[in-house]
């Protein structure tokens, strides 16, 4: 159990390494850790993570995707659990997607509202694009976990 998780948390490692090294590149000759501050959103991150946890205290399902992180790695947890913990992560996933888009499509009207103004169009689509990037992170990063979860199932 020990060397799969040491092997997730690699893997977890080199996955934030090769996002960062795509940040970094992407910047016209410029290799700055700056270019990376165009990348945070703290208030789009928030509302991913308050959508999350809402739907998660409304479905009862918080100590479930929580423990489904060690449900992964550990393969003694019964049929049920295992099945809960999948739901959990899926119920995750699904509302960090569509939670995003939503907002997306909010910033979007705002980008609309605001087309006299040039100056405030990129701040609006970057907003638009940038909370459609978090959800699709989280969802790569809760993968690996639904399909460890999924592989326990079928065994």
């Amino acid at each position: 159990m020990k060397e799969q998780f040491f092997t997730w948390i690699v893997g977890s490692i080199l996955f934030l390494v090769l996002v960062s090294s795509i940040f970094l590149s992407s910047g016209q000759g410029n290799y700055s850790l700056g270019i990376l501050l165009y990348f945070v959103d703290i208030p789009s991150l928030f509302i991913i993570i308050i959508m999350n946890l809402f739907m998660l205290v409304v479905t009862k399902s918080v100590k479930l995707f929580l423990n489904s992180f060690s449900n992964a790695y550990n393969a003694d947890k019964t049929h049920y659990e295992i099945k809960s913990s999948i739901r959990a992560v899926k119920l995750v996933m699904q509302t960090s997607i569509f939670g995003s888009i939503s907002v997306s499509i909010i910033h979007m009207i705002l980008l609309l509202r605001q087309l006299d103004s040039i100056e405030s169009i990129g701040i609006y689509l970057a907003l638009a694009l940038l909370i459609l990037l978090y959800a699709v992170l989280i969802c790569l990063i809760l993968l690996p976990i639904k399909n460890k979860l999924e592989i326990i199932m079928e065994q």
